[in-house]
């Protein structure tokens, strides 16, 4: 029953880095956005 809660642990464990860095890459992708958009609208520049 040990081993069982041990890898449950760990599958928590690997579940939670994961969610942590996908909010940290949706963060990176909707500020590149915003500022792709910024560059076309205010100044004209597009990529």
């Amino acid at each position: 029953m040990n081993a069982l809660l041990k890898l449950s642990k760990l599958i928590d464990s690997i579940t939670e880095f994961v969610g942590k860095s996908i909010i940290w890459v949706v963060l990176i992708v909707t500020l590149i956005s915003c500022g792709n958009a910024l560059m076309r609208y205010t100044f004209n520049y597009s990529s």
